[in-house]
């Protein structure tokens, strides 16, 4: 993240760029006394870690952690997602310049694209409905949000028809309802919401004064509301807003924001992502290099990995 200069532990490895968390269907475990409505619930959460390029997933409840290792795959990964139905990770890596996908269990990996000439790619998210890829580029001829076919056919294109207001373009949040996408800007600390259909570009937060270094969000569709993370130096939170502007409100004097986690004072915020089915958020706190887990209003957290 050119906007935080990252903090490094020795011997220890950074976790960075991007968090996804799933629940598996129904069918996928064992279920006790043959009982299909005593079904374990079973949360899986997927992560990337650029220091020691490499993807990793662990399930929750449970101590079962597997890695994905392969420097022709990844070098720099920085963006991750899961289509659970088809059984895919898709990732982006930013050395490589390129989109790529496995099975969940880390077979079969392959390149989608390769984006030759990009800079910074962020933010990997997937519309498996409309079988869509997006994602932002942050490298200072780009600055905008691209799309691409998620079967690898055709060329990814700008969502956005004319030129971007991004600056550093960080994290992307799906609204698929609405179609909608949301981007942090970690630069200039706005959050924007591009229209999926029509690219157009509406400013949703530009708040100097309660935000410091913007990373990831995350949509919560049951409580109309966008989560996202602050992970600048005496900052760093957790913070959520609605997905509208209150009526007669700005970007800038919206009322509406709140804290969800505190500054805990030895903290850096990076990705969130959201788990609707458990109503759970998962964030990363590169800092500390954990995965916590808690619930909506920032209770019940618990440390996953470490």
């Amino acid at each position: 993240n050119n906007a935080m200069p990252w903090r490094n532990h020795s011997g220890r490895s950074q976790l960075r760029a991007q968090l996804t968390a799933h629940t598996l269907k129904p069918g996928t475990l064992p279920i006790p006394n043959n009982d299909p409505f005593n079904e374990p619930a079973v949360a899986t959460a997927y992560h990337t870690d650029y220091r020691n390029p490499k993807y990793q997933f662990q399930d929750y409840p449970g101590p079962t952690e597997s890695v994905f290792d392969n420097p022709a795959f990844g070098v720099n990964p920085r963006g991750i997602d899961v289509d659970s139905e088809a059984g895919k990770v898709y990732w982006a890596d930013l050395t490589l310049e390129t989109i790529n996908r496995m099975d969940l269990d880390g077979g079969n990996p392959e390149v989608l694209f390769t984006l030759t000439g990009t800079s910074n790619i962020r933010g990997l998210k997937l519309d498996v409905k409309a079988g869509k890829i997006y994602w932002v580029d942050s490298g200072s001829s780009y600055d905008t949000l691209m799309r691409a076919n998620m079967d690898g056919s055709g060329t990814p294109t700008s969502v956005i028809p004319t030129s971007s207001p991004f600056s550093t373009p960080r994290g992307v949040a799906l609204d698929l309802i609405r179609r909608q996408v949301y981007v942090s800007d970690s630069a200039d600390n706005k959050i924007y919401r591009v229209d999926m259909e029509t690219g157009t570009v509406t400013e949703q937060l530009d708040h100097s004064a309660l935000v410091s270094t913007l990373g990831g969000l995350c949509v919560i569709q049951s409580l109309g509301k966008i989560y996202f993370t602050d992970e600048g130096d005496g900052y760093d939170k957790v913070m959520a807003m609605g997905l509208d502007i209150p009526d007669g409100e700005t970007p800038s004097t919206r009322t509406d924001i709140e804290t969800i986690i505190p500054d805990p004072g030895s903290a850096t915020w990076a990705d969130i992502v959201v788990d609707e089915l458990q109503e759970k958020i998962y964030f990363i706190d590169n800092y500390e290099d954990t995965i916590t887990m808690a619930d909506y209003d920032g209770s019940n957290q618990e440390i996953l990995m470490t």
